[in-house]
């Protein structure tokens, strides 16, 4: 259990060579003050004496150890190796942290925020890949490739300074083949490259455990042969590496070079219609066989190759068919079949409403839509999928607009399908016209001679003359 008290804004900058949001030397002078770090129990309701004579509440309350996020009053559960459940509750900071952890930026529920983590993660925990050695708010951990001794877990640094007392900062490789700068433990001795790693109550509480291997070389000292082999943490620190040095396999009952394999290889004539046997007492023996499995031309393009009188015949040539109509399929002798996208040829995307679909990275494209039109301005032409893609035609809802074509109906509708309108009325007020409607242009107003009234009373006779009432 340790205390945490509050932090300013410059926790929140910069994150080389240390845990996010700190600078090396920050996150290194909290390191070196690991012996102010007290570790308490295992998170009982009781309340927890803390490294600073204060007193926090567990479980719950900031370094109580935990298995979730809904066990922390701050519902931040992160790891922190220095514990053996490898699991404690978070502190809020915005400046300071207790001795040997540092004020760092991670994720919550919705957010960034502002909490004191472990400044050494799982420095020197045994590994097997890079991901082995995250931790909460600290950036560039990897798992350093030490070796024969195994693989164990770094922290990013920019320099000696940037590590804690006993590590060095060295570039080195990762499980993962590139190159970092990372703290690592300082060589036992001057020959040596790397020190040998203790288990933190972490690691000794999970029995973390890394592979390591024997190394056999050659006369140059160049690496021949590799014995695969196990190291792990327990109460009594980190174990040695189980492996054993390799040598040539010969036929004594016996995994020589160490692949897992007892005796293989020991006694092959090199004919593929014989089976080759060791016994460790009588030696090798090769007995001819007829119809067994062969490779008759080291090829996997051929199927079936059998022995037939002793002697080994290809089969059949292997169907590569994926049943993709847009990948066009090949077989390689040595590594078989394959399938590359055969992009432009034509296939069926199995809609029926689209056209034109073509081949697309290995997969089928989606057509076009297929074009549905109508001619009647009330009927909605549209693809029919259950019906093969053929058009039918709806009737659009009663009311939509459209137009009959006839140029004496206004406020034209469809009704059940159809177009119709109601008729126009064309009445211009003047009798000297003769009113009418043409279906092409509309209304009509013909100019007429007929007799009219003037509304004069001293004139008689009026007559329409070019549209006027003349008297």
């Amino acid at each position: 259990m340790v205390a945490f008290a509050a932090c300013g804004s410059s926790a929140a900058t910069g994150t080389k060579g240390g845990a996010a949001g700190t600078s090396p030397n920050d996150t290194m002078s909290a390191m070196d003050a690991a012996s102010d770090t007290v570790i308490g129990d295992t998170g009982s309701s009781a309340d927890v004496a803390t490294d600073n004579n204060t007193t926090a509440d567990c479980p719950g309350g900031p370094g109580c150890t935990c298995t979730q996020n809904a066990e922390c009053d701050s519902a931040l559960c992160l790891d922190d190796a220095s514990v053996p459940g490898g699991r404690t509750c978070a502190g809020p900071c915005t400046d300071t942290c207790p001795a040997t952890y540092v004020c760092a930026q991670v994720s919550s529920a919705s957010d960034l925020v502002s909490v004191c983590v472990n400044a050494t993660g799982r420095l020197c925990s045994p590994c097997i890949k890079s991901d082995d050695c995250k931790s909460p708010g600290l950036s560039g951990t990897t798992c350093v490739d030490e070796g024969a001794a195994g693989l164990f877990c770094g922290i990013a640094c920019g320099g000696d300074g940037a590590c804690p007392a006993d590590y060095i900062c060295a570039p080195v490789k990762t499980a993962e083949g590139t190159t970092a700068n990372q703290c690592v433990r300082k060589p036992n001795k001057v020959e040596d490259t790397f020190g040998t790693c203790p288990c933190s109550p972490e690691a000794t509480a999970k029995k973390a455990g890394t592979t390591c291997f024997a190394a056999v070389t050659d006369g140059s000292g160049v690496v021949i042969g590799k014995c695969a082999g196990t190291r792990q943490c327990s109460d009594k620190g980190l174990s040695n590496c189980t492996a054993l040095p390799p040598v040539a396999e010969t036929c004594d009952g016996v995994d020589n070079d160490c692949d897992g394999i007892t005796d293989e290889g020991s006694c092959d004539d090199g004919k593929p219609c014989t089976v080759d046997a060791c016994d460790a007492a009588a030696g090798c023996s090769h007995k001819p066989v007829d119809g067994g499995n062969c490779d008759a031309d080291s090829s996997v393009c051929t199927e079936g190759d059998a022995c037939q009188s002793g002697l080994c015949a290809p089969g059949a040539a292997k169907n590569c068919d994926d049943k993709n109509a847009c990948t066009a399929d090949s077989c390689n002798a040595k590594t078989g079949c394959s399938h590359s996208p055969d992009n432009g040829v034509t296939c069926d995307d199995e809609n029926p409403c689209t056209v034109g679909e073509v081949c697309q990275d290995g997969g089928c494209a989606s057509g076009k839509p297929k074009e549905c039109k109508s001619t009647d301005p009330c009927l909605d032409a549209k693809c029919d999928m259950t019906g093969g893609g053929a058009c039918v035609y709806v009737n659009k809802k009663n009311g939509a607009s459209c137009n009959d074509g006839d140029a004496c109906t206004k406020n034209d509708g469809c009704q059940d399908g159809a177009c119709s309108g109601t008729q126009t009325v064309c009445n211009d007020g003047n009798p000297c016209t003769d009113d009418g409607c043409d279906p092409q242009s509309g209304c009509a107003f013909v100019l007429n001679n007929l007799p009219c009234n003037d509304n004069n009373a001293c004139t008689d006779g009026d007559t329409c003359v070019q549209g006027v009432c003349t008297p």
